[in-house]
């Protein structure tokens, strides 16, 4: 092999310079991708692709540049690794970006090696390379006579690429996932006018241009992975740590019926492993446990409660009790449904011993993980097991002896429970419906109580038995789980779907009364110094900082969001005139000073801050929002620690931001 390093055996072309300039394009967007992107796996499997687009396409730069033609042909051999491994990397990307890798682990695997064999092909045998040849732009490989079978598979792995992403397309429920498939459909059907650069290996004289196709695949790819994320519906570290320690079972299904989170809980309850339930469609699931009755309750999407019969991982079977509910956003779009599941099997058997055995019912009352207590027919208790003590809030079981069951229920749930038991003259009058007790103290709190009378030997009505349910940290799970659909995990303060939801309401309201809404968009100067020098730790709680004094300077209908590490924006309405945001903006500054925010953090940190205003500045919320950040970063170009204001590119030389 001779040396690719000598620089003498290479001479400038012209024609090498496209090359040069789109392999360092792949290159830079794929490592841009990742890092925005935080690493995420479809970000890496993005990189992948373009890393050997890149590998291609810089080859052939030195191919082109070659002065001899051995030179050449080991460069070709470079080149190939970039060039077999293009299909199968297209071919992992798109599985991972419809969420099927999971699925299709075989197929992408056997893709791998296939590009590995072919590329052992090219380097052991003619077969497929048999040599180079000279044309005006620079020496080119030819191809061997069994080039086609590499071109079937090249062309067979693109066509199921964009198979796979155009009907996930098709069939997602997410516009924003519908948005960003389309995008990349597009790309990659661009990306198909590349194969036009085999031709000069079949010895036609057409200059391969599929550099810029190649380019454009990337940049559209890019782009929608940029515009859109790729955000998995699933709680943060706060919200997970409730979620792990709750004694119910949590399972969150996206649009699509995919579950997304699962808790330890429901993993036990199942008798199965994470890996196993996470990923999986809601048709697997309701396979494989459930017998084809969970599927219409994520398809309803928001159901109080039902009771539901499950199969254990060790094939015993139980019965489950299902409180769904959608999670949207602002109530506009349908993000996913949660799934509370309790397991009730133990409390249904229960129920039944309780009939059949005076020493059991009593054995299972005491141990019971819900309160139990037996009262008259008018109400006044005859015994409590110790969770009902618990609940309550009393010492023992003895110390609500004699006292009346409707006492521990809410006033004004009081008449609801009444009316239960005038409406039925069955043994069952209520089977888990939500009343709020009082304990004993005074303080309320939500349980679910089922409630059933009690016959006599002569089978006259003697007695009521009531089963509660202490139900608060499951409220609070549903509201953490609501919160941080809608707000930043970190500081509390609104996300950017909310912000754009927000603000679109905003302009609506502005194009009706002719009032100005402005946007700051801020970013802190030096952020990056603080996480190098302190740590992660301190990065945060100056950005909670940040929120908090930021929070205290909105009026009402203002609105603060977090939409990046550490960008904020302040949305205001119901300007007067878009000069009023200027006096926002030093107020700002005056409270980020840097001495202010400098303090303890151990490097210099200061504020940027862009001005736009609607409808002087852009039409809608997005545009707003993309003019604002221009002006912030017109501000860092000043040297930080101040503010700018939009100023139109059709108005001066390019995109610029005033003072």
């Amino acid at each position: 092999m001779t040396d690719l390093f000598d620089y003498s055996a290479y001479s400038f072309s012209v024609f090498a310079m496209p090359l040069l300039f789109f392999g360092a394009l792949n290159m830079a967007l794929g490592v841009a991708t990742v890092i925005r992107e935080r690493g995420s796996r479809v970000s890496l499997t993005f990189f992948a692709m373009t890393g050997a687009a890149a590998l291609w396409l810089l080859s052939f730069a030195a191919i082109y540049s070659s002065d001899d033609q051995a030179l050449a042909f080991d460069w070709i051999r470079v080149e190939h690794i970039g060039l077999v491994s293009i299909p199968a990397m297209v071919f992992l990307f798109a599985l991972m970006v419809t969420a099927q890798l999971r699925t299709k682990r075989v197929f992408a695997i056997g893709a791998v090696a296939a590009s590995a064999c072919f590329y052992a092909v090219f380097i052991f045998t003619d077969t497929m390379l048999s040599g180079v040849r000279h044309y005006y732009w620079g020496y080119y490989p030819t191809s061997g006579p069994l080039i086609v079978l590499f071109l079937v598979y090249f062309g067979g792995l693109l066509g199921a690429s964009e198979h796979m992403l155009r009907t996930a397309w098709k069939t997602t429920q997410s516009p924003t996932n519908r948005r960003r498939l389309k995008t990349i459909w597009l790309a990659l059907v661009i990306s198909y006018l590349a194969s036009g650069d085999f031709l000069p290996t079949f010895g036609v004289g057409v200059y391969p241009v599929g550099y810029l196709f190649i380019g454009a695949f990337v940049l559209l790819a890019a782009r929608a992975i940029w515009r859109d994320r790729l955000v998995d519906i699933t709680p943060a570290l706060a919200a997970s740590q409730i979620v792990r320690t709750m004694d119910d079972g949590v399972l969150l299904f996206d649009r699509d019926g995919v579950v997304r989170v699962a808790n330890e809980a429901v993993i036990e309850m199942l008798g199965t492993t994470m890996a196993a339930l996470v990923g999986a469609p809601v048709a697997e699931v309701d396979a494989r446990w459930f017998r084809g009755s969970l599927a219409p309750i994520i398809r309803e999407g928001s159901i109080d409660r039902a009771e539901i019969a499950y199969s254990r991982g060790d094939g015993q079977q139980g019965t489950m009790q299902v409180t769904a509910s959608k999670i949207a956003d602002r109530g506009v779009d349908w993000l996913a449904t949660a799934c509370i599941v309790h397991d009730i099997t133990e409390r249904q058997a229960a129920e039944q011993a309780l009939r059949a055995s005076e020493t059991l019912y009593r054995t299972l009352v005491e141990t019971s993980p819900d309160a139990v207590i037996f009262s008259e027919p008018g109400g006044r208790i005859l015994m409590a097991n110790g969770r009902a003590a618990e609940i309550i809030g009393v010492g023992s079981p003895d110390e609500l002896r004699g006292i009346s069951a409707m006492d521990l229920v809410e006033a004004g749930d009081r008449e609801r429970l009444a009316a239960s038991f005038a409406q039925t003259d069955g043994l069952l009058v209520a089977r888990d419906i939500e009343y709020t007790l009082v304990r004993r103290d005074g303080t309320r709190f939500p349980a679910e109580v089922s409630a059933s009378r009690v016959l006599g030997p002569d089978g006259e009505f003697r007695a009521v038995i009531a089963v509660a349910r202490d139900i608060t940290k499951r409220r609070r799970a549903e509201e953490t789980i609501r919160h941080l659909a809608f707000h930043d995990a970190l500081t509390g303060v609104a996300n950017r779907p909310v912000l754009m939801d927000r603000l679109t309401q905003n302009l609506a309201q502005a194009r009706r009364d002719g009032s100005v809404v402005a946007l700051l968009f801020l970013d802190l100067d030096g952020f990056k110094q603080v996480n190098d020098l302190q740590g992660h730790a301190a990065g945060d709680r100056l950005l909670q900082r940040v929120a908090s004094e930021l929070g205290k300077m909105l009026r009402e209908g203002d609105t603060l969001a977090r939409v990046g590490g550490d960008e904020f924006v302040l949305a205001l309405p119901g300007l007067s005139r878009p000069d009023d945001a200027a006096t926002v903006a030093e107020r700002v500054l005056r409270t980020l000073a840097p001495e202010v925010l400098s303090d303890g953090a151990g490097a210099p940190v200061a504020a940027s801050v862009g001005i736009a205003a609607f409808p002087q500045d852009a039409p809608d919320a997005e545009s707003l929002l993309r003019s604002a950040d221009v002006a912030m970063y017109e501000a860092k170009r000043h040297g930080g620690n101040t503010f700018r204001r939009f100023v139109d590119a059709r108005s001066s030389d390019g995109a610029r931001a005033a003072g």
